[in-house]
C-alpha cells in the first residue's frame, strides 16, 4: 500500500513538474498599453492577448530594437518578441494564441479609426512563457484592420 501511494504521488509530482500550472486551469487574458500616443491621431494603443494554450504568464511592451517581422523566440524560448503593424489609426490590437495540430496559432485583429493618411506605425510586444516553445512552430495569422464606421467611440 505504501508503494502504491508512493508511485501516485511521484506521478502526481512530475505530472506537475512538466506542465505549467497555468494549462490546468482557464485560459488567460493579458493587456498592455504603449505609453506614447501616435502622433497623427493621438491614440495610445492598447494589445490584448487571450491565451488559450494555457503557456502565456504575461505580455509586456518590448523595447528592444526590432527583431524582424513576424514572431521570434529569447534565446532560452520563454519569451515569444512579436512584432505589429498598424496605420496611424490604430488604437487596438487583439492576439489570440491557441494549440494547433503542428504546433501554436498566434492570431492578429487590428482595430483602427479612420485616420486617412497611408503612415505605416509598429508596435513589438513580448509574451512571457511559463515553458519555452521553437517559434518556428508559431504560425502567425493577420486579420485585415477593422474599421468602425463612426470612428473611435
Amino acid at each position: 500500500m505504501k508503494v502504491a501511494r508512493a508511485v501516485v504521488i511521484a506521478v502526481l509530482i512530475l505530472l506537475m513538474a512538466v506542465t505549467p500550472l497555468s494549462a490546468l486551469i482557464s485560459p488567460g487574458h493579458f493587456e498592455v498599453q504603449f505609453a506614447e500616443r501616435d502622433r497623427l491621431s493621438g491614440y495610445r494603443v492598447t494589445v490584448t492577448l487571450d491565451d488559450k494554450s494555457g503557456l502565456a504568464r504575461g505580455l509586456s511592451a518590448w523595447t528592444d530594437s526590432r527583431v524582424g517581422d513576424g514572431v521570434a523566440a529569447s534565446s532560452d524560448g520563454r519569451i515569444l518578441v512579436v512584432n505589429l503593424t498598424g496605420g496611424c489609426g490604430t488604437y487596438l490590437i487583439e492576439l489570440t494564441f491557441e494549440r494547433a495540430s503542428t504546433g501554436y496559432v498566434l492570431r492578429e485583429r487590428t482595430h483602427e479609426s479612420g485616420c486617412s493618411f497611408l503612415v505605416l506605425v509598429g508596435w513589438t510586444v513580448a509574451i512571457h512563457l511559463w515553458a519555452p516553445i521553437d517559434a518556428s512552430i508559431v504560425e502567425f495569422v493577420s486579420h485585415p484592420q477593422l474599421r468602425p464606421a463612426g470612428g473611435l467611440g
